[in-house]
């Protein structure tokens, strides 16, 4: 079962913390996208996805290395925001784009 956003960003502010949640709370990069969420809770006025995406636009080079973004991180871990990168969730995303379908089509074309 896939983690909601606010789960996926506690996720990731643990990993980056180094699984410290005293460290979560002492965080001093304020300018972080994922900073107000940083406890896996709703704020008021900040959309959890949007935040998402802003932040996966600062850590890769630009919006069409988002799409090509590798989940993994160099130790191994997968990223807990991948899922999220576009700033939608998952399933929005691939009715949008229509890849559910290009993949469920190219599936039926497959030989037996």
């Amino acid at each position: 079962m896939r983690d909601t956003p606010l789960k996926a960003i506690r996720k990731h502010c643990l990993y980056c913390m180094n699984g410290s949640p005293l460290f979560i709370r002492e965080c001093p990069d304020v300018n972080c996208p994922l900073y107000l969420l940083r406890y896996g809770r709703a704020v008021k006025g900040v959309q959890p996805l949007k935040q998402i995406r802003k932040f996966c636009l600062t850590c890769v080079a630009g919006p069409s290395e988002v799409k090509n973004c590798d989940p993994n991180f160099l130790d191994g871990e997968r990223c807990p925001l991948y899922e999220y990168r576009f700033g939608k969730r998952p399933e929005t995303f691939k009715k949008a784009t229509g890849e559910g379908e290009k993949a469920s089509r190219s599936s039926e074309k497959a030989p037996a």
